[in-house]
């Protein structure tokens, strides 16, 4: 059986903002969640047995009314990027992960197109 992971987003807008979150996967929808600065929220889960979990989010924050996608969880990309506990700071430029040798939000993706 796969290992248990743990997902965090962490808001770390500019200027204070709230984020607005909504995580889901092909089976689960976590919900929306409203963040204000510097808060975060969490959820586990047990990737399936082919290696193919996915979660994504879509995310916004005022005054911006785009909306902004991103893979917040790939088993192909993730499991040797962040293993059992993937953290992620979200800025308005993309989304970065903890990594874990540097012990620095300095892996950066960028927003997901359309």
């Amino acid at each position: 059986m796969p290992p248990r992971i743990t997902v965090i987003v962490n808001n770390d807008l500019d200027n204070r903002l709230d984020l607005t979150v909504h995580c889901k996967s092909k089976n689960d929808d976590l919900g929306e969640r409203h963040l204000p600065y510097h808060n975060s929220f969490q959820f586990s889960f047990r990737p399936n047995f082919w290696g193919r979990t996915v979660f994504f989010c879509s995310m916004h924050w005022p005054p911006e009314h785009e909306i902004y996608w991103f893979d917040i969880y790939v088993t192909t990309r993730d499991r040797r990027l962040c293993k059992e506990r993937c953290s992620w700071n979200i800025k308005p430029r993309g989304p970065c992960l903890f990594n874990d040798k540097t012990m620095k939000f300095d892996i950066c993706l960028p927003w997901l197109e359309g």
